[in-house]
């Protein structure tokens, strides 16, 4: 090696027509040098020179910027909540949540799949109506108060105590 330096190696050769045969242009380091002379041929030197391909393996440096740190926060008030009297539903009107007296069959599904069993003054809560389909028979899901699944009924089983 010479000093270790990386030098750049340029040799480029090209057709009659302009075409490139090859284009060589790499960074590199010699490996080996040597000068000679030949007998019979005065004055002529020759030259070997071996060249290993260098490749720059070291890490990246990267610069990371970042952000400027929050500024302390100044000692505010506490928050203030302001709540809503909670909505009124109108008496005898039925919505989810509403307890309920239900009488006659319950089924699997809002589309009055199979009896699953029958209501007889039974005391439970509202936890669902589809509104959107009028093809559904019975549009209301009936749970018991503390939440436990029973069936669909339809509006006209139904009598709102709450």
């Amino acid at each position: 090696m010479i000093g270790g330096q990386i030098l750049r190696f340029v040799a480029n050769r090209y057709m009659e027509d302009g075409t490139p045969l090859f284009d060589t242009n790499i960074q590199c380091l010699v490996s080996k040098f040597e000068i000679s002379e030949k007998g019979g041929m005065t004055g002529d030197v020759f030259y070997s020179v071996e060249l290993t391909e260098y490749r720059n393996y070291a890490p990246a440096v990267v610069q990371i910027k970042l952000p400027d740190p929050p500024k302390p926060a100044e000692p505010q008030q506490p928050a203030k909540v302001e709540t809503q009297p909670a909505r009124e539903t109108p008496p005898a009107q039925l919505a989810v949540g509403s307890i309920v007296i239900c009488n006659g069959n319950y089924y699997y599904s809002s589309y009055k799949d199979e009896p699953h069993g029958t209501f007889s003054n039974f005391r439970g809560k509202v936890a669902k109506i589809v509104t959107n389909d009028p093809s559904r028979a019975c549009p209301v899901l009936i749970v018991t108060e503390s939440g436990g699944g029973r069936g669909w009924v339809a509006k006209s089983q139904v009598q709102v105590v709450t």
